[in-house]
């Protein structure tokens, strides 16, 4: 005769849970012959009036728990088979275990990516702008001038020089109205003004001018005249610094995954989430969320003010050395438009020009200029007749002046008029079920200290119990149970 006890027990297969209350009933019971341990049939005495809610029982004497498979009725008795429960069984014994836990729904490792849940395929999108405060306006930017003016360059015999639109403009103004006569044409005693302007193009001694959409270091003071070739220029500005280039820090930080919160960090990475930086005139630049995983964005910007040239290095926060690097033209080419003498042709058509009115009565400014250029050039040749060699005065006066050339060309602008953009996609995950999945947690514990679903990688505990027993605990562990 053994005592059995009975409970109507709700509880999963893959449960360590115990009944907390006292039996709905206790009986004595005799152990049906050829019956073991793990199966065993048992029959109820003539007090046992009826099943009805009896779904669990216990053997103390046996110390085991029983699922109840099924009962059945023969000769005046009731018949209960029984199947062990060896989580319940051994409940304490498997709290007791340390094992590599893979799957917890109370301890997880949120930087794990989860495979279990697939992704949906639509997508939602975000977009972080980058405030640059690059200018957008000519007259908002600046102007680094390269002029050939010797002096203490540390660039061979051309400095440069930081201006703003309307100082530039000035500068423009500036060199091409003589009013104040920087040139100081006074003493040069052989040319007149027509001809110095003639043959001389102070746009020759600019070499470049580039825009830039912020503001450009400079060093000294505020400069009252620009050196022009061996002139000064009524003009202000200031030179540029001396190292010519420094550099610009942007920062910013992703958006978290719109499930990071409740899912894991794991969620900002790829494939669950895209980033894409829109940064002109660097580019559509797609960055790799994995060494991102959520952390600030650094844009380290360096700048060449005397080529234009930039170099874009991106960096994380997170320690990680630079995960991208490109070079652009920031610099905006300004085209410089001038007048530029064709000096073969003006003083071949000059002189024919010249020689045919020396008869005649000196000419006038120009003109006069040129017969004075004429009579040295045609001194001790031996001509027997000027004359002859000299063609037409009007047309070679008109043929030999000037002609208009362009060094450089206008840049663009356009690139560097929008924002900069962090592009942020995001795919989605469907709906989990922690409590009945658990969560990546991949690390070695205690498994009582984790309650709820586990899962456990290679199980093979220590337990003193039979060896069909500990099969079945070994692979209620492997794949999944819940710690209750």
């Amino acid at each position: 005769m053994q005592t059995v006890n009975f409970w109507g027990f709700e509880k999963r297969a893959n449960s360590t849970a115990r009944p907390a209350t006292s039996p709905l009933g206790t009986y004595q019971c005799d152990i049906v012959d050829g019956s073991g341990l793990l199966n065993p049939t048992i029959k109820l005495h003539t007090n046992f009036k009826s099943p009805i809610g009896y779904t669990y029982a216990q053997i103390p004497e046996w110390e085991r728990y029983y699922f109840v498979r099924g009962w059945r009725y023969d000769k005046g008795l009731w018949w209960a088979d029984l199947t062990v429960d060896v989580l319940a069984t051994y409940k304490t014994h498997i709290g007791a275990q340390t094992g590599y836990v893979l799957r917890s729904s109370a301890a997880w490792d949120g930087n794990i990516k989860d495979t279990f849940y697939p992704c949906k395929t639509n997508l939602t999108q975000s977009v972080k702008i980058i405030n640059l405060q690059w200018a957008d306006q000519l007259s908002d930017g600046r102007y680094v001038v390269g002029i050939v003016s010797g002096g203490n360059s540390t660039t061979g015999s051309v400095n440069y020089y930081v201006m703003t639109a309307a100082e530039f403009n000035t500068f423009c103004n500036a060199i091409y109205n003589n009013d104040q006569d920087w040139m100081d044409s006074i003493n040069i005693p052989d040319i007149s003004t027509e001809l110095l302007k003639v043959l001389f193009n102070p746009m020759e001694y600019v070499v470049s001018v580039m825009w830039f959409p912020f503001v450009v270091p400079s060093i000294g003071a505020q400069l009252t005249s620009i050196p022009l070739g061996w002139w000064q220029v009524p003009a202000s500005g200031k030179l540029l610094y001396a190292e010519a280039i420094t550099f610009f820090d942007y920062t910013v930080t992703p958006d978290q995954h719109p499930q990071a919160t409740t899912r894991g960090a794991y969620l900002n990475t790829a494939p669950y989430t895209t980033l894409t930086l829109d940064f002109q005139p660097f580019g559509y630049i797609p960055l790799d969320s994995s060494l991102i995983n959520g952390q600030p964005i650094t844009l380290n910007v360096y700048v060449d003010y005397i080529s234009g040239t930039a170099c874009l290095h991106i960096t994380v926060s997170n320690g990680l050395s630079v995960i991208y690097s490109a070079a652009t033209q920031v610099g905006v080419p300004i085209q410089i438009t001038g007048r530029q003498p064709n000096i073969a042709s003006m003083i071949a058509g000059g002189v024919s020009a010249v020689a045919s009115s020396m008869q005649t009565q000196q000419a006038p400014g120009l003109l006069g200029d040129l017969q004075h250029v004429a009579r040295g050039l045609t001194s001790g040749m031996g001509l027997p007749s000027i004359g002859e060699t000299v063609g037409n005065i009007a047309s070679a006066a008109s043929t030999g002046l000037k002609r208009l050339a362009s060094m450089g060309s206008n840049g663009s602008r356009a690139q560097i008029l929008e924002e900069a953009y962090l592009i942020q996609d995001y795919m989605l995950l469907t709906d989990e079920d922690n409590a009945m999945f658990g969560r990546p947690l991949y690390s070695m514990r205690q498994i009582s200290t984790i309650p709820g679903y586990i899962q456990l990688g290679d199980a093979d505990i220590s337990i003193t119990c039979m060896d069909a027993e500990r099969s079945m605990i070994n692979q209620f562990l492997k794949s999944g149970f819940f710690y209750e």
